[in-house]
């Protein structure tokens, strides 16, 4: 008997595999995925996050001036 679900897993892990032949998607998906969880911090809960993750204040303070400069 056929098992649908080891199928679709097999397709699955095809798909994910191949889609690494394509950067830009990849790295969309992944730009998507970071974005959503940080979409509702503000400027303070953003910079907290940051420095929860290890950032050096003058990395974090970098990224500002530079969107500044945008």
């Amino acid at each position: 008997m056929i098992n649908i679900d080891k199928v679709k897993e097999t397709w699955a892990e095809g798909e994910a595999e191949a889609s690494f032949d394509d950067w830009k998607y990849v790295t969309g998906i992944l730009i998507d995925h970071f974005l959503s969880q940080i979409e509702d911090m503000n400027k303070k809960e953003f910079i907290e996050y940051l420095e929860e993750l290890g950032y050096d204040e003058d990395v974090i303070n970098d990224m500002f001036k530079e969107s500044d400069n945008e």
